[in-house]
């Protein structure tokens, strides 16, 4: 099954924020404003899709000014 495929890739909060080494705060205030990142709720718990997260990575990611 699709979705089975993808449980493996689904990141808690902490792990989200350590890949974007950022405080767990700023994500849980990005979840509650719609901001930045999509989240899926799974009743009271928060995941983040891992490509979602590598995604967010790319597109903020500015080239290095001389």
């Amino acid at each position: 099954m699709v979705v089975a495929d993808h449980i493996g890739k689904l990141k808690t909060r902490r792990e989200a924020a350590e890949m974007l080494s950022l405080a767990e705060q700023t994500l849980a205030k990005w979840a509650m404003t719609g901001e930045h990142l999509p989240v899926i709720k799974c009743g009271r718990a928060v995941r983040y899709r891992e490509s979602d997260i590598l995604g967010f990575i790319e597109k903020n990611t500015m080239p290095a000014s001389n």
